[in-house]
Order: C-alpha cells, then structure tokens, then sequence
C-alpha cells in the first residue's frame, strides 16, 4: 500500500465537508444582518490593511 501523505488522507474528509459548509455560510448569509456587515467589513477593510502595511 503506498503512502498518501497528510493530504491524501484529509482528502476525503474536505470534499465530505464542503457542501455542509457552504450551505450553513449561505444559511448565515441569508438569515443574519449581522454577518452580513462584518462581511462586508471585512471585504473592504482586509485589503485597506494590507494597503497600508506595503
């Protein structure tokens, strides 16, 4: 049997996971006003940050 190495084995559980994940974000996205700010917040403060440590 050959070796997979950490990503071979994490593989299967990272497709598994996916979905679920996705729908409980677009759950989140739908539902909560507050989510939905700090994404926002995020979206255009994280890249302000990097701008301003270059």
């Amino acid at each position: 049997m050959a070796e997979k190495g950490i990503l071979g084995l994490l593989h299967p559980r990272i497709v598994r996971t996916t979905a679920p994940s996705l729908n409980g974000l677009v759950a989140v996205f739908k539902t909560q006003e507050a989510f939905r700010c700090e994404a926002v917040a995020c979206l255009v403060l994280i890249p302000i940050a990097f701008w301003l440590v270059a």
